[in-house]
């Protein structure tokens, strides 16, 4: 019996293309194959599963002859068609095109098949280019995508979603994805974790995470639902302070905040988070990032845990918590090279115990506030950077040069000049802030010794201390961030 194979493609899972799929099997059916092969994938992906098992058989001389629809069905690369080709010279065994009415035997067949391949090619190029020029035009007019959660799209802009969305049964509260959203935000400001953020959040509003009990991950279906990693770029999204990102799909979203493309106070009338909030939000998560969580139990977290690094190998170093048998009923803590204690790879033994750590930091801070506070009464002067004068100088040749061209630079220079504004004012403000906080808190050691809590310190430390170096079982430096 006379073996004959079949090939297709359809570029996605869609029911439409799912029944083309099933249009194009029924035809190559039809057409004599007896057996046929097909991929869901794109015409421009080269290693395909279906494609390659067909050629593979022409190549083996498994079959008598190979049938595909057409030529933008098999691949819309010169590489790929040149291989089908030698591999059907090679072979002797025929290809032939179904609409196309091609076949790689003869000479004019490969050539119209090549010419078909370029055009399918230059096909793809066109609607690149068209859906990129479409991007460039909607990033000219700032407008947005789509909204976050908490926002709805009015024309080309976002305004905070205020419509009823639900009722908690508790106290009979209307809420709306706007308060909803804040009410998220005031949650993780609170617990300072993700997960204890998320879990406290579904208990007030109801949420079950898995449908039925011992199903795995299984999601409920509606939209009021975060996941942790949705919850962080959800907190993370530009939108939420009154501007407008554009780059920021994929992996994106939070390894290359750099790269985003930051359209500053589109809507600032609708900010459902400050800036100021968000500073503390971008500490709590990068903070956590870095020490494993904030823990379930904040009072178990000792204020230096996360400050203190090896002099020697520049690591973190892990805090011990312990007992003494003449005072069985107080614990206390000391510091250790993290390298030593897991793998011996630093040679930094001794220990350090916080009491002789925390009094040199408090003597540090103190003297940086003495310092500050005779500097109190000098303003900060906001002197602009280097790099923004020049921005500045670019700014002013392009306005006054002519064209179109010119005017499209100086909107994307103009954009630049407000981020580095931006980013100035942000700084500004948390240096300010941070010695008002080292102030208030240093003026009086035996206030800060004796009546702040634990937690309190270590959320002073975080803002005030860069880091404490230990080395041969002392304080090697100490540095701060003001």
């Amino acid at each position: 019996m006379k073996r004959i194979i079949g090939y297709t493609r359809v570029s996605s899972s869609s029911p439409e293309q799912l029944h083309a799929l099933e249009q194009h099997k029924a035809r190559l059916k039809a057409a004599g194959c007896t057996e046929i092969y097909w991929d869901i994938a794109s015409r421009s992906k080269h290693d395909r599963k279906g494609l390659n098992n067909v050629l593979g058989q022409i190549e083996r001389g498994e079959c008598h002859e190979a049938i595909f629809i057409r030529v933008d069905r098999m691949t819309d690369s010169p590489m790929v068609l040149e291989r089908a080709i030698i591999i059907c010279l090679n072979s002797g065994i025929p290809i032939k095109g179904l609409d196309d009415a091609i076949d790689f035997t003869t000479v004019g067949g490969r050539l119209h098949a090549r010419i078909l391949c370029n055009l399918a090619r230059a096909e793809v190029e066109r609607l690149s280019e068209r859906v990129k020029h479409g991007h460039q035009h909607h990033r000219d007019r700032n407008a947005a995508y789509f909204p976050v959660f908490g926002y709805v799209k009015v024309g080309d802009g976002l305004q905070l979603d205020t419509a009823p969305f639900l009722c908690l049964l508790d106290g009979e509260q209307e809420m709306s994805k706007a308060a909803i959203g804040r009410d998220l935000i005031t949650i993780f400001l609170e617990c300072r974790s993700l997960r204890r953020s998320l879990r406290s959040f579904n208990e007030k509003y109801g949420i079950k995470t898995h449908v039925n009990p011992g199903k795995g991950n299984k999601q409920p279906r509606g939209k009021l639902h975060f996941g942790a990693s949705g919850f962080v770029s959800w907190l993370n999204n530009p939108i939420l302070r009154g501007h407008t990102a554009y780059g920021r799909s994929h992996q994106q979203r939070q390894k290359h905040k750099q790269g985003w493309d930051i359209r500053y106070e589109t809507h600032p009338e609708h900010r459902l988070l400050m800036d100021e909030e968000y500073r503390q939000i971008e500490e709590i998560l990068d903070w956590n990032s870095q020490r494993g969580g904030y823990g379930f139990k904040a009072e178990t977290v000792h204020p230096l845990s996360g400050l203190v690094y090896c002099g020697e190998c520049r690591g973190d170093t892990v805090c011990i918590s312990y007992r003494l048998r003449t005072n069985p009923k107080q614990k206390f803590y000391s510091y250790q090279c993290n390298n030593y204690r897991r793998t011996r790879s630093c040679t930094q033994k001794p220990a350090v115990r916080e009491d002789a750590i925390e009094p040199l930091l408090i003597d540090a801070l103190l003297a940086r506030s003495e310092a500050i506070a005779t500097l109190a009464a000098v303003p900060d002067q906001l002197t602009e950077t280097p790099e923004l004068q020049a921005l500045r100088a670019e700014l002013q040749y392009y306005q006054a040069a002519p064209g179109a061209r010119a005017g499209a630079i100086v909107a994307e220079l103009q954009n630049q000049i407000e981020a580095l504004k931006t980013q100035q004012s942000s700084t500004t403000h948390q240096h300010t802030a941070n010695r008002e906080l080292l102030v208030q808190c240093f003026s009086d050691r035996a206030t800060w010794e004796h009546l702040m809590s634990a937690e309190e310190k270590r959320d002073v430390y975080k803002a005030l201390v860069e880091k404490v170096v230990i080395k041969d079982g002392q304080v090697q430096s100490v540095s701060l961030k003001v």
